[in-house]
């Protein structure tokens, strides 16, 4: 994959909720002037770490063959640079004949289809051509999720998360009704308002 010029192999993890970045990457990719500090939390999966921000949209270049728009949590630490997870997957979709088509992963081919107007199918790195901290990172972070879901947040808490929707753009009847719908967690939900609006 590709963002600004930058090239990188990128680390598909169907159990994590949000496509995650470290901010070394962000750095290093010219993209760490997007972030949004207003979504600041913290990470719990395997270890702990903090959420520096959010980047509501970035262009990634898949293959040199398609670029797609991809919202971006970043974190202060990762081990591998670029993770994505299953809100990117689902999010690229489109309509065919009256048929949704979503991204697939396909085990036999060892590829993962990318639906748009190409069809765009991508070859999986084969094991022995991984980047060394990629495999390193394969090792440290578990298919079951990097983010947990948590308690339910407090009154006060949720008037917070509320407002941060709110500050992009939503009315409080579509922050409230997002949040819901996404488990109040506001980085989802502000990737979904986001999404909506476009």
């Amino acid at each position: 994959m590709e963002i600004n010029g930058h090239k990188f192999q990128a680390f598909v993890d169907t159990g994590a909720q949000s496509t995650i970045v470290s901010l070394d990457f962000a750095k290093r990719a010219n993209i760490a002037k997007d972030i949004d500090n207003r979504f600041q939390g913290v990470a719990i999966g395997v270890g702990q770490t903090k959420i520096v921000g959010r980047i509501h949209a970035a262009k990634i270049r898949i293959d040199g063959r398609a670029t797609v728009e991809c919202s971006l949590q970043v974190l202060d630490h990762l081990d591998m640079g670029f993770l994505l997870g299953i809100d990117m997957l689902k999010k690229h979709r489109v309509a065919f004949e009256n048929v949704n088509l979503q991204c697939q992963i396909d085990f036999f081919t060892n590829t993962i289809k990318f639906p748009n107007e190409n069809n765009l199918v991508v070859e999986f790195v084969k094991d022995h051509l991984i980047e060394r901290e990629s495999r390193k990172a394969q090792q440290a972070i578990s298919s079951s999720g990097f983010f947990s879901e948590g308690p339910e947040p407090s009154y006060q808490e949720k008037e917070k998360r509320i407002k941060l929707l709110m500050d992009l753009g939503a009315s409080r009847v579509q922050a409230e009704s997002v949040l819901k719908r996404c488990n109040w967690n506001p980085e989802l939900a502000a990737g979904v308002f986001i999404d909506s609006r476009r």
